[in-house]
């Protein structure tokens, strides 16, 4: 976003508050110079609202806000009108996070005997964020939606585990194609590098695919214990490499992600019986299960991490698109080396668009997966990371299971669990909300002292350039 560093000669008489502007920082400190300046941060609205709109919005002094995208009222049709844009930008007008922005501008000598009166200004911007209502709300809906996903393949019977997530992809990837149709413009697209559309969205697409696929095969050839694990150690993948890049971890992210993933081992450990150790006779079958459930974690820390920064680059519905679309032909291509049966037809067990046949087990649920359970959950995950970082939405993660037990129980293809099942589940949510509070409040501080003086030099050269031109600068209002 852009904004505008406004330096504003002071005229008043030195010492004289009258002189000074509300909300601005003058340099250094203590009594104001006749010499200094004044700085201002200009913040402008991005967005274009009619004047309609406009008398509807209301403005803060406090709270920064961004503008609404009007409707629009160019179009006859009432669901072109009111139903597709409400879709298409359901998640696309959240509210901004920030609650505060202050600017700091201190001035130093440069050389205190031979250049007194010469100064080098360092500019700071301090940002406040605060995670709004609406960032939570998303949460809780992502989590719950996600959690029914079980108990929706528990729900249908006959074709392997990777067909039904080829089916879920597929179906989902046809959902977002229309919600996105209108974004699939040649400037939309032009808004990714080449490096971002071409190797960027298909690594984040191979991530997804991978981590919904390994667990289902790790869970083949290893224990539930393992697969549960070493499937679910993302958070601390991301917080780990945080280390690594010398980036600070907050005292309540780091330990609740370690308590999370201990309450992870208390659910995994009584869920598993005496038998339930499948290729355990097989030492390298479970070594196998074991490095898939693992690097299924670290697909899902590359996947959020790589679609937190792409996803601002385009429409939220046509990233989805692209994101399922390359995750479908890449499980497609996995089950083809594989060796697994499938064909292009409508066949209800092994076709590719055998989730279209309409019957309840097929078209009617692969419908609420794509919509409820894709379109609320998962893009829910990825719309909250403008406000969470990718290890809050790990921790999440990892309260799937505890929220589809509770589903199981209700439709009635499981049961509730023991006692140390829950006392499991309380250490996973407990782990998750320390987590979660880590990154509910954050201050940023962004140097902006080179910004300030590219923008000096760059004034310097427009300045140069106007007195040099016999043409005269015209001014537009």
């Amino acid at each position: 976003r852009e904004a505008f560093l406004l330096s504003i000669p002071t005229t008043g008489i030195p010492g004289d508050s009258d002189f000074r502007i509300a909300g601005s920082y003058q340099s250094g400190s203590g009594a104001i110079d006749a010499t200094d300046n004044m700085f201002v941060l200009a913040l402008p609205e991005m967005a274009i609202v009619s004047k309609d709109d406009a008398d509807s919005i209301s403005y803060s002094n406090d709270t920064l806000r961004t503008s609404a995208t009007s409707a629009g009222n160019t179009v006859t049709a009432v669901v072109k009108e009111e139903v597709l844009p409400f879709l298409e930008h359901a998640f696309a007008s959240l509210p901004t996070d920030v609650r505060r922005i202050e600017l700091r501008v201190t001035a130093s000598a440069i050389h205190e005997d031979t250049k007194p009166n010469e100064k080098e200004v360092h500019l700071d911007v301090v940002v406040d964020r605060k995670v709004p209502l609406i960032g939570y709300i998303l949460l809780v809906s992502g989590l719950v939606a996600l959690s029914s996903v079980g108990v929706a393949l528990d729900l249908q019977h006959g074709p392997s585990a990777c067909m039904k997530t080829y089916w879920r992809f597929s179906a989902t990837a046809v959902v977002f194609f229309f919600l996105s149709s209108k974004s699939f413009k040649r400037e939309e697209f032009s808004k990714f590098s080449p490096m971002e559309l071409f190797v960027w969205m298909p690594f984040a697409g191979i991530n997804y695919s991978f981590m919904c696929t390994a667990f289902v095969v790790a869970l083949d050839l290893t224990s539930l214990v393992n697969a549960f694990i070493l499937s679910n150690l993302a958070s601390l993948i991301i917080i780990g490499s945080k280390f690594a890049l010398g980036v600070p971890v907050l005292l309540f992210e780091g330990l609740g992600a370690l308590i999370g993933l201990f309450g992870a081992f208390i659910c995994a450990s009584a869920s598993s019986g005496p038998d339930d150790q499948g290729g355990e006779s097989n030492s390298r079958l479970v070594m196998v299960g074991n490095i898939l459930a693992f690097l299924a974690s670290v697909s899902t820390a590359l996947y959020l991490t790589v679609a937190k920064k792409l996803r601002p680059k385009v429409d939220l519905f046509l990233f989805m698109f692209l994101l399922f679309s390359l995750a479908s032909l890449f499980l497609l291509v996995f089950m083809k080396v594989s060796g697994e049966a499938f064909e292009f037809s409508f066949h209800p067990e092994i076709g590719t668009f055998g989730w279209m046949n309409p019957v309840f087990d097929r078209l009617p649920l692969e419908l609420y997966m794509a919509i409820i359970c894709n379109g609320v959950g998962t893009t829910g995950y990825i719309a909250i990371m403008k406000y969470f970082d990718p290890v809050v939405v790990t921790m999440v993660m990892l309260m799937e299971p505890i929220v589809a037990s509770f589903i199981g129980a209700a439709v009635g293809v499981s049961t509730l669990p023991g006692w140390v099942t829950w006392a499991g589940d309380a250490v996973v949510a407990v782990g998750s909300i320390m987590v979660i509070s880590s990154g509910s409040k954050k201050t940023e501080s962004i140097d902006a002292t080179e910004a300030l003086h590219g923008m000096k030099r760059e004034v310097e050269d427009l300045d140069g350039y106007s007195t040099k031109s016999p043409t005269p600068v015209s001014r537009k209002s």
